[in-house]
């Protein structure tokens, strides 16, 4: 999670300070995030920091692939937990809850593993079954949906077994974040 550094009031209204991040938003990530062991690495660490969130009780309520920020030494952080949704232009009827969150994950974390567009070089592998189904289950509206983070972290581990590190794509993925 990006750290919150101070809580203030401004002029009456909540301020918060926080660090200055330097890297990439997930919404400009190059198609090597589509290489299985990157998106379930990126997606292992997104679901972590959302259940460090989760079990502090502090729901996003906005998460987007712009809130999603990969650093050049291959840390994603999460940014925009505590900040309201009139920040954000977002309107909210009902309270958001935890599962929005794990939604829009599932939504964010699906356009990773779908490289578009044509590219030179060797094609991506497909995505292991159990990382489809993981993706499925968050996306997924009500049932079969995650329960909770919890939920998804072990069924994260579970595929572990069947998706191969690529420390290959993830190195050029990190190269790619540091020029950019």
């Amino acid at each position: 999670l990006a750290n919150t550094l101070e809580v203030a009031e401004l002029a009456g209204r909540p301020a918060a300070l926080q660090e200055w991040l330097t890297g990439l938003p997930a919404s400009d990530w190059p198609p090597l995030a589509a290489a299985p062991g990157v998106c379930y690495r990126l997606l292992t660490q997104a679901a972590k920091g959302l259940a460090t969130a989760h079990h502090a009780g502090v729901v996003h309520g906005h998460l987007s692939d712009a809130m999603l920020m990969l650093t050049a030494d291959g840390v994603l952080k999460i940014c925009g937990f505590g900040e309201p949704p009139w920040l954000v232009g977002i309107q909210h009827d009902d309270e958001p809850t935890a599962r929005d969150d794990l939604r829009a994950l599932g939504r964010i974390a699906s356009s990773w593993c779908t490289p578009t567009g044509v590219r030179k070089g060797p094609k991506t592998k497909p995505l292991p079954e159990a990382l489809v189904s993981a993706l499925y289950r968050l996306a997924a509206e009500g049932e079969p949906g995650y329960a909770d983070v919890d939920e998804l972290l072990a069924d994260l581990q579970n595929a572990a077994v069947a998706i191969p590190p690529n420390s290959e794509a993830w190195d050029r993925l990190l190269k790619y974040v540091r020029e950019h």
